[in-house]
């Protein structure tokens, strides 16, 4: 394995697999299947509930997110936020309000989904 560099501000945005979101790929590990990446989220963006095979780690850089349903009154969380996610758990939905969310996510292992977005 040799040493990777990459400036995020000249790679393009991709679409993620729901509306209003986009990522960008800072890295994937072809021996693990792990991935280090940015996720944008648009204002008014929904992510439904999922699960990834691997463990999750994401830290908000900006904006805020709120955990779970809208109408259930959960929690809106901002910059500086770090969540973790065991392999196999579910987490979401997340939803953004009037402005957009930035995240750092580390997934340890191969993203593969245990259940659909």
């Amino acid at each position: 394995m040799e040493a990777y560099q990459v400036n995020e501000s000249e790679m393009e945005w991709t679409p993620a697999e729901f509306p209003r979101g986009h990522l960008k790929l800072l890295y994937m590990d072809v021996r693990s299947g792990g991935q280090i990446m940015l996720l944008r989220l648009e204002p008014y963006c929904s992510m439904p509930a999922h699960s990834h095979i691997s463990d999750e780690v994401s830290y908000v850089l900006e904006g805020s997110v709120r955990l779970g349903q809208p109408e259930a009154d959960s929690p809106l969380v901002g910059k500086g936020h770090f969540a973790f996610f065991p392999g196999g758990s579910e987490h979401g939905p997340f939803s953004t309000e009037e402005e957009e969310c930035l995240i750092f996510n580390v997934f340890y292992g191969p993203l593969g989904r245990t259940a659909s977005l």
